[in-house]
């Protein structure tokens, strides 16, 4: 469960405020509120359109637990301020009008933006019925509105989607380090899942520059077989590469043989660390 079950405490002491009657308001119409999901295994977001001001972004990526909100405005702000995300009860709820939760920065130039547990408590509120509202002052006091119609199956989807994401990002396997058995071009046990968990994020995201492939071999033997073994472990994982669908014209790199090792070559600990493939994905 991602979101977080706030107790009466968390209620009773929310503050009461006062919504103007002339400041600047937007909401979706009833009959046109949607919220709408992409997702795939690298990314979940849910969003909403405020007509006529912007959209409501919420977002999830693999590998991390962090729970991003971001408010895209059509037309950014011209000054900082301060904007209050409070909670809009719908008439037949009993939480009286108006409830603020927290504040938040709002920069000149830049969007509003929160993550993690702030984020939460907007999905908990939403999912509970309630509507979401800011409110801040530029040139004349704003208010727009998170409608809560057409939520909840928006919701779930959302959750299945953050359930199903990789539990790694682009940064966990952004330079992978492979390694391999001794006068072999079989890749050790942890390796064999380092490429899996390569290959895993690459059939969801292809979107690369360039694979660098580099090989590298221990000092055991003569120069001239260990480049030559250096190769044959580089061509072997270049063509599980292409196996998987990388366009071949995209992957770089070479083999090294037993030149650039980063540690000794006189025990079998060192020298299965010189003994590697080193994988860097460019975008």
């Amino acid at each position: 469960m991602i979101y977080i079950k706030y107790t009466l405490i968390i209620l009773i002491t929310l503050i009461n405020f006062k919504i103007e009657a002339n400041m600047l308001k937007y909401e979706t119409q009833f009959k046109n509120s949607k919220w709408f999901n992409y997702s795939s295994k690298l990314s979940c977001t849910m969003t909403h359109e405020v007509d006529n001001f912007g959209t409501a972004i919420f977002n999830k990526i693999s590998g991390n637990n962090h729970y991003n909100f971001e408010f895209d405005f059509l037309i950014k702000p011209n000054s900082k301020t301060l904007s209050t995300v409070y909670v809009l009860p719908n008439h037949w709820q009993t939480l009286p009008q108006n409830y603020q939760l927290f504040d938040v920065e709002l920069y000149k130039g830049y969007n509003i933006s929160f993550e993690n547990d702030n984020v939460n408590l907007l999905l908990n509120y939403l999912e509970q019925g309630y509507k979401i509202g800011f409110v801040y002052n530029e040139r004349m006091k704003t208010n727009f509105i998170l409608s809560n119609i057409n939520f909840q199956q928006a919701y779930n989807e959302y959750k299945k989607c953050i359930n199903n994401l990789l539990p790694y990002s682009f940064e966990d396997i952004q330079q992978t380090i492979l390694h391999f058995d001794n006068n072999s071009l079989k890749l050790t046990k942890e390796s064999k899942k380092e490429l899996d968990k390569l290959l895993n994020y690459i059939k969801e995201d292809t979107d690369f520059d360039t694979i660098e492939i580099n090989s590298y071999s221990d000092s055991y033997g003569t120069r001239s077989k260990n480049l030559e073994i250096s190769k044959e472990r580089r061509n072997k994982i270049i063509q599980q590469f292409i196996n998987f669908g990388i366009n071949k014209n995209i992957i770089t790199g070479k083999s090294f043989g037993e030149r650039h090792f980063i540690t000794h070559n006189n025990t079998k600990e060192a020298r299965s660390q010189n003994r590697r493939i080193i994988i860097n994905l460019k975008k």
